[in-house]
């Protein structure tokens, strides 16, 4: 990429946690965050359904619930960022969890026996 002064700058993307977030453009030394970065408490709201893998390892069905639980992390992060009114993050967070956990109980209850 030319700068004004006619010297050649390489830009790259930055990731940062686990590539989950919007990632920061950095050109040369310089880096440029595309969007300001998410509070800790969207990060821990977003998380929650980490948990699963907890009852994946309970109920002997790690491999299904970490995946489940990395899909449901990944959209509660878009959720939170997407362009929608703040007041309605919150509640399609939690209604898209508790979504995730009744696919994980239906699961649970069709293809494990007891």
């Amino acid at each position: 990429m030319p700068a004004n002064n006619g010297t050649e700058h390489i830009a790259t993307w930055q990731f940062n946690a686990f590539d989950l977030d919007i990632p920061a453009l950095r050109i040369g030394a310089q880096t440029i965050r595309v969007a300001e970065p998410l509070p800790w408490d969207v990060w821990l709201w977003s998380g929650i359904p980490f948990a699963l893998i907890i009852f994946g390892i309970i109920e002997g069905i790690v491999l299904f619930s970490a995946i489940l639980s990395l899909i449901a992390v990944a959209i509660n992060i878009k959720i939170f960022r997407a362009n929608i009114s703040p007041s309605l993050q919150f509640p399609l967070s939690i209604i898209f969890t508790l979504l995730v956990c009744l696919i994980f109980g239906r699961f649970v209850g069709l293809f494990i026996p007891g």
